[in-house]
């Protein structure tokens, strides 16, 4: 009966350290695979630093060029200093400028039309009159001098 109880706790010892080494396995697969996210955040995170420090240069240059006057769109280094200087006024009534008052008595009108070109029209009107009249598409196509899947494709609109 000893022997029998000495075989059986071997055994749970056996499977005791099989499933601690299994444990221990999938820790350190959890572990390294943290350590990857982690160096994969810093990259992004010097990425997107090296990407704004950028970008505050490039803003801090066109600042300094506007303030300076270097803009190439303008004439003279007065009016740019004023464009960037300058603040929008506000609008507080529903009224025009003075400067836009002219386009408030200007009406719009819009035609909607749908006006198919003459050449359009005609080239569809001859498919059709030599399919009635029992040509392929190929014949069409090679007749018209067109391509013999326009042919067919004005031939399948014009059935639905």
């Amino acid at each position: 009966m000893q022997t029998v109880l000495v075989l059986i706790s071997l055994m749970l010892h056996a499977a005791a350290f099989y499933f601690i080494l299994l444990l221990f396995t999938r820790y350190s697969n959890v572990k390294n695979l943290e350590q990857e996210q982690r160096k994969l955040l810093e990259e992004t995170e010097q990425v997107l630093t090296g990407y704004i420090l950028e970008m505050k240069e490039e803003n801090e240059r066109l600042l300094k060029e506007l303030t300076e006057g270097n803009n190439p769109h303008s004439t003279s280094g007065e009016e740019k200093r004023y464009a960037v200087e300058k603040e929008i006024p506000e609008i507080e009534s529903d009224e025009l400028p003075s400067h836009l008052e002219a386009l408030a008595d200007i009406n719009d009108t819009i035609e909607i039309s749908s006006s198919i070109p003459k050449k359009e029209k005609l080239l569809k009107d001859h498919v059709l009159e030599l399919f009635n009249e029992g040509l392929t598409a190929e014949e069409i196509a090679k007749e018209l001098g067109r391509g013999k899947t326009e042919i067919e494709l004005i031939l399948k609109f014009r059935q639905k």
